[in-house]
């Protein structure tokens, strides 16, 4: 998790704000800061910005913003704000013609040392030809803070100018309200956290081939607390914590009690994220103290209710050449809805139902990278994502778009024990590290998958790699792919029906995004809640199991059809439909043991533990 926000170069000094009820910030007062990486953006200037809608929202008045594909701007005020509260609340209306943009709502503690809080909205978050507002609440580490923005257009989004209006950017004193918990799917208090951490997710948010620090268990502020400790040659390390689904649109506000164990460099970072709305906290090592806990606090409004993933909460230890170990304890998520009781109704004489309630989604439980040898420098490691038994309906409905006849009858499937399934399909490199040869037509490319291999040649592969002593792989069943996929979902697609395909080239290289031809380099869209990628095109992918028709009745660990003549492939490819990525599509391919072709690779399936 990088500080997304900023390298800035300013202000020695800077004329202080005397904190009132509200402060409104001055748009003609605002310096304006380039963006590594990023061009700067093409005008932002004050005039006129629309006044339908919203009449809280702008005078008719305010702060232009025109900008484009790979343009950037960071724009802070002239002056400090004196904090005189433990929370204060920075809001902002805004209104874009483009769903493409990025906004940060940022509040800079002062003096400048990166300590900081934003609100980053993105996608179905931005307010497209209306007027919404963003909150952020900061609980500042200063007695001064600056009040900023970020407006940010990512390189690979549709060309053509954005317009983006500003306007009552604002500071006042906060209060926070009554809350309520987010249950959230682990033990957040650490107290039941055993040495294998299973539940914590650490640092399975890390880019591949970096060093991650050490995660492990020590005394907290209660009973039992997780370090996180960084040597000089670490990138990070984190602990993750999934939620629930939560009751939005609301508040959500994200909590944590930290100690410092060892060390002043570097900084402790919680972010709170849906994927498209994210709430961060960067605070320098230097400020939490070593003799007692720190309780930190942050929040800010998710207005889009019914995403795929409910918020996460991640926090991190981070930056380059640090020395340093900090203690987390109770990693909360609240809102501030506060439930009303409702009367328990009557308990029914009976409850019959022919469809089974889904197995609530978990988050995964760890990841582990096997040490590969002879794998190419700088070649993505073979991560492997700890996937949880449970129960879900197979197939899809006699109603879903562009459903085919084999997809059905849809029946339930119960996975019994826990299984590992690789984060992303086997590369290229990591076939070769293997097999000593490369067989794909778009070669070359360590790190896109590999294709052109029969399914016999995946059994050869795997044959070879059980034999280096690193665990028993195999394939995974049709049936522990689909589960994979679905990682808790019901839907057509893992994110939701989409029929318009507006949503998939979020998650999947397939026909309609895929330019120049082939496959791509794997694990550059976004995961499922388990934290598998590419399960969506790219290449297809080998099951198990025979092709065959499926059974009326529920099943427990199928093997698929005894007898047939082809192999099933799931997941889509990098020419193919979008409907070829429904978690329920499924296709043949004949004859065995020699069908390949450059839009079919696998994905690896290994025991547990």
């Amino acid at each position: 998790m990088k500080h997304s926000l900023l390298t800035m170069t300013i202000l020695l000094l800077l004329p202080i704000v005397v904190f009132g009820e509200i402060i409104d910030v001055d748009f003609e007062s605002m310096n304006l800061s380039p963006i590594p990486n990023y061009n700067p953006a093409l005008a932002v200037e004050i005039g006129p910005a629309p006044i339908a809608g919203n009449p809280d929202a702008t005078d008719g008045d305010g702060l232009q913003v025109f900008i484009r594909s790979g343009e950037a701007v960071f724009m802070t005020w002239d002056k400090t704000v004196s904090v005189t509260s433990e929370f204060v609340k920075l809001s902002v209306y805004v209104h874009s013609n483009s769903a493409d943009v990025e906004i940060g709502l940022v509040a800079l503690a002062y003096p400048i040392d990166g300590s900081l809080g934003y609100a980053n909205p993105t996608r179905s978050e931005i307010p497209v030809n209306q007027w919404g507002k963003f909150e952020y609440i900061y609980q500042s580490p200063t007695s001064e803070i600056i009040p900023a923005l970020q407006i940010a257009v990512p390189e690979y989004a549709p060309s053509g100018i954005k317009i983006v209006y500003i306007d009552n950017l604002r500071v006042e004193p906060y209060t926070m309200p009554g809350i309520a918990p987010i249950d959230m799917i682990g033990d957040n208090t650490f107290n039941n956290v055993n040495w294998m951490l299973i539940g914590l997710n650490s640092n399975s948010f890390l880019p591949s081939g970096n060093i991650p620090g050490i995660v492990s268990l020590t005394t907290g502020k209660d009973q039992q607390g997780v370090k996180l400790q960084l040597s000089p040659n670490q990138l990070a390390t984190h602990v993750a914590l999934y939620s629930n689904r939560a009751d939005l649109p609301a508040m959500v506000f994200g909590s944590v009690d930290v100690k410092r164990n060892h060390g002043d460099s570097g900084m402790l970072a919680y972010v709170v994220t849906d994927g498209e709305q994210s709430l961060g906290y960067f605070l320098h090592v230097e400020y939490i103290p070593t003799y007692e806990f720190k309780h930190i606090c942050f929040g800010g409004n998710f207005e889009i209710p019914n995403k795929q993933i409910s918020p996460i909460g991640v926090v991190q230890l981070g930056g380059p050449d640090v020395s340093a170990s900090v203690v987390i304890d109770n990693l909360e998520l609240f809102t501030d809805i506060v439930p009303t009781p409702t009367p328990i109704p009557p308990t029914p004489t009976a409850t019959p139902t022919s469809t089974p309630t889904p197995t609530p989604t978990p988050a995964p439980l760890s990841t582990i990278t096997i040490d590969m040898p002879g794998l190419s420098e700088g070649a993505k490691p073979l991560e492997m994502v700890l996937i949880p038994a449970g129960t879900f309906m197979m197939g899809s409905p006699d109603n879903e778009q562009d459903r085919g006849p084999d997809e059905g009858p849809q029946h339930q499937v119960t996975i019994t024990k826990p299984f590992y399934m690789g984060k992303y399909e086997v590369t290229q490199a990591q076939w070769q590290a293997v097999m000593g040869s490369n067989p794909s037509a778009f070669s070359n490319k360590p790190n896109h998958p590999v294709e052109k291999v029969s399914w016999t040649d995946c059994q050869t592969f795997i044959t070879k790699l059980n034999g280096m002593g690193l665990g028993t792989f195999r394939l995974p069943t049709e049936a522990e792919w689909e589960y994979a996929c679905r990682a808790g979902t019901t839907t057509s697609f893992y994110w939701g029906e989409d029929p318009n395909d507006s949503q998939i080239g979020h998650y999947a290289w397939y026909s309609g995004n895929n330019t120049p031809s082939g496959t791509k380099e794997v694990g550059l869209k976004l995961p499922n809640a388990w934290g598998l990628l590419d399960m969506w095109g790219n290449a297809f992918e080998w099951c198990q199991d025979l092709y065959g028709s499926y059974p009326s009745n529920s099943q427990t660990d199928p093997t698929g059809p005894t007898g047939g003549s082809s192999r099933v492939v799931r997941g889509g490819h990098w020419f193919g439909y979008a409907r070829y990525c429904r978690s329920a599509y499924r296709m043949s391919r004949t004859p065995e043991p020699d069908y390949r072709d450059n839009y079919i690779g696998f994905r690896l399936r290994r025991s547990y533990p």
